[in-house]
C-alpha cells in the first residue's frame, strides 16, 4: 500500500490518491498504471513528486490521505511546500485519526520517496 502526490503542470494542481497494486516490480510504474485508470490516460503535463510507503492496510491509506488533504489550506496554486508542510504535519501525531493505528504500532515504519 502506498500514498503518492502528482502535480499537473497544466491545471497548476497537486493530486493525493493511492494504490495497492504493484506493476513490473516498480512503484512508480504502479502509480502510473493506477493513475492511468483513473484519468483513462497518464497525462505527461503530470509528473510524480512523491510517495509514501510502509502502510499496512487500506483504512490505514485512506486515513493518512483523509488527514493529509484536512491539513492543506487549499487555494490556487498550492505550492509542493504547502503539501509537504501538510505531511510534516501528519507524521508530527500520533495517529492519523481518532480511530486510526497509531504510526508506532505499524509493522513498518512509513517511508517517504521524493522523485522530484
Amino acid at each position: 500500500m502506498y500514498v503518492y502526490l502528482i502535480y499537473d503542470y497544466i491545471t497548476d494542481t497537486h493530486i493525493i490518491s493511492s494504490s495497492n497494486e504493484q506493476a513490473n516490480g516498480s512503484v512508480s510504474n504502479a502509480i502510473k498504471e493506477n493513475f492511468g485508470k483513473r484519468i483513462k490516460l497518464f497525462n505527461p503535463s503530470q509528473k510524480l513528486i512523491l510517495y509514501i510507503t510502509g502502510f499496512p492496510d487500506s483504512q490505514s491509506t485512506k486515513q493518512f490521505i483523509w488527514r493529509w488533504e484536512k491539513n492543506i489550506t487549499y487555494r490556487k496554486g498550492n505550492s509542493f511546500s504547502d503539501y509537504y508542510y501538510s505531511l510534516y504535519k501528519v507524521f508530527k501525531m500520533t495517529k492519523s485519526s481518532s480511530l486510526a493505528v497509531p504510526f508506532d504500532d505499524w509493522s513498518t515504519s512509513p517511508k517517504i520517496y521524493f522523485n522530484i
